[in-house]
């Protein structure tokens, strides 16, 4: 369980990253939850943020998504998942690298050619938001024909909270030669 805020969703997505890389599990499976309970509301509303990040309101939320060691789906052509990093920047990768469609606040993702704003859509899932954009992101990429697939970059948190960002896409990320890129797979 990862209880650490509008981030909690990418931080858990990075632990089980973690567990890949170690050998300690084969696969590992992510559930982001969130309710809108009146604790849940009454908590979410004393937030500062909350104000800031423009949603609908807390909104009850779960996703789920499957990660596994990236050899083990290359050849299956399964989105791969970059490192979660701890910035709210989606950062140029070699060759100046751009996300063809960004999930996140629209004011920080000026630039990409699609962006999907998911608090604004739905309402905030807070903790479990990157968990869902995660799974969204996946969705996009595998319901693309082979050839054409999207790169998608996630940004997840808040001023208070922190960020969090990463990108999926297919084997030819261009972050891949990046001395820190631990490459995840990532099943729909």
């Amino acid at each position: 369980m990862v209880c650490s805020g509008a981030t909690s969703g990418l931080d858990a997505v990075a632990l089980a990253c973690i567990l890949l890389r170690t050998g300690r599990a084969d696969r590992v499976v992510v559930v982001g939850a969130e309710p809108d309970d009146e604790v849940a509301t009454k908590l979410y509303g004393q937030r500062a943020a909350a104000a800031l990040r423009g949603a609908n309101g807390l909104r009850a939320g779960a996703a789920s998504v499957l990660l596994e060691p990236a050899s083990a789906a290359l050849t299956a052509g399964m989105p791969l998942l970059g490192p979660v990093r701890t910035s709210p920047e989606i950062l140029d990768g070699p060759n100046g690298f751009q996300p063809s469609i960004v999930i996140g606040p629209a004011e920080m993702a000026s630039g990409a050619p699609r962006v999907i704003d998911l608090v604004r859509e739905v309402g905030d899932t807070y903790g479990a938001l990157g968990v869902l954009q995660l799974a969204v992101a996946a969705a996009l990429i595998a319901a693309a024909p082979a050839g054409s697939r999207p790169s998608v970059a996630m940004i997840c948190g808040d001023p208070i909270d922190g960020w969090r960002t990463a990108v999926v896409s297919d084997e030819t990320v261009p972050y891949a030669r990046e001395a820190s890129w631990k490459r995840t797979a990532l099943w729909p």
